[in-house]
């Protein structure tokens, strides 16, 4: 009879083990939590969605790299690391880490390294999703194949600061590239939503403004 108890514990082990193995696999990040140094690092292993999002995204763009070469595969490795300075600046207020703000800008990432196209199309105004800012961006068809995107955010601290933009876009490859003289603009698709990046130019921000990252559908 003791045998058997001790056995039945042994299985009970056994099992729990396996259930702790299978949640830290399903949580694993991209690099080793272990040594994570930054507050979006240490976020990204507490939060098991966004560990998955970002081994997702890891994955992605090591397909992807591999299927490129020469100059398109230095663009796609700057655009990367780009990237992740975006949001690691995008997602951090008072120190604090905006879990929400990362999830949508690694599911907007991941759809544009994947080519996919906005929910119910481009069209229409777009709430700025950023913590700590405020704004709106309006996308219009000109013609067939064309898109003109106005900007306008501000910081929710009022300060005085702004970023106003108007330019003139094309689609490739399931994102609306906008350019104007001084400036590049890349919008991609999210889920629920459209992540915004500056590629090339000068910011047309004043003093700590912005218009990159995550926007929201708001109207039609």
């Amino acid at each position: 009879m003791t045998r058997r108890v001790a056995g039945m514990r042994m299985v009970l082990l056994g099992v729990l083990a396996l259930c702790v193995v299978s949640e830290h696999a399903r949580a694993q990040a991209s690099f080793d939590c272990a040594r994570a140094a930054s507050a979006i690092e240490r976020a990204i292993c507490a939060a098991p969605e966004l560990a998955q999002l970002d081994r997702q995204l890891s994955q992605i763009y090591a397909q992807k790299r591999a299927s490129t070469q020469g100059q398109q595969r230095q663009v796609l490795t700057d655009e990367q690391r780009a990237w992740i300075r975006s949001r690691d600046a995008a997602c951090r207020a008072d120190r604090a880490v905006n879990t929400e703000c990362l999830a949508g800008l690694y599911r907007g990432r991941i759809a544009e390294l994947s080519g996919a196209t906005a929910p119910d199309g481009w069209t229409g105004r777009w709430r700025y999703a950023r913590a700590g800012f405020t704004g709106e961006m309006q996308i219009a068809a000109i013609v067939q194949g064309r898109w003109r995107i106005t900007i306008q955010t501000a910081m929710d601290s009022g300060n005085v600061s702004t970023c106003e933009l108007t330019v003139e876009a094309h689609e490739v490859s399931g994102r609306l590239i906008g350019r104007s003289d001084d400036i590049e603009i890349v919008v991609s698709a999210d889920r629920g939503g459209v992540q915004l990046t500056q590629r090339a130019g000068s910011s047309p921000c004043g003093l700590n403004a912005t218009f990159e990252g995550p926007y929201l559908r708001s109207g039609g």
